[in-house]
């Protein structure tokens, strides 16, 4: 039955709303595990499993430096492609840093060069 029940689009609770909701939801809970029994506490466990399914998750930050695959993403291209680029110096040094052996992209100059209409 709950099953059937469907936002038109998903929303987001922030902290607060979703900290109302939980305890508005143990006092629904409480309520009716006092007049229904044990087909309540089921329907109760569903709802509590839902709303730990809606709380909010950190966001994932993103690396100020990008690996080649990484950079390959970004640039829409194949990393073999942004190899042979980097052999080639098309890449303006500024996007590059070289890390030991490695070679790494600033992300934020990568996309502001991407942005500029370089490709």
């Amino acid at each position: 039955m709950d099953d059937d029940i469907k936002p038109d689009k998903p929303t987001t609770l922030s902290a607060v709303d979703l900290a109302c909701v939980k305890s508005m939801a143990a006092t629904i809970r409480e309520a009716v595990l006092r007049q229904a029994g044990g087909e309540a506490e089921i329907v109760a466990e569903k709802v509590v499993a839902k709303l730990r399914e809606e709380e909010p998750k950190p966001p994932i930050a993103e690396p100020e430096l990008l690996t080649v695959k990484q950079a390959a993403v970004v640039l829409g291209i194949s990393p073999q492609a942004v190899r042979h680029r980097l052999h080639s110096e098309s890449f303006p040094a500024r996007l590059v840093v070289r890390l030991g052996g490695r070679v790494m992209f600033v992300r934020a100059k990568l996309t502001a060069w991407i942005a500029g209409g370089a490709r």
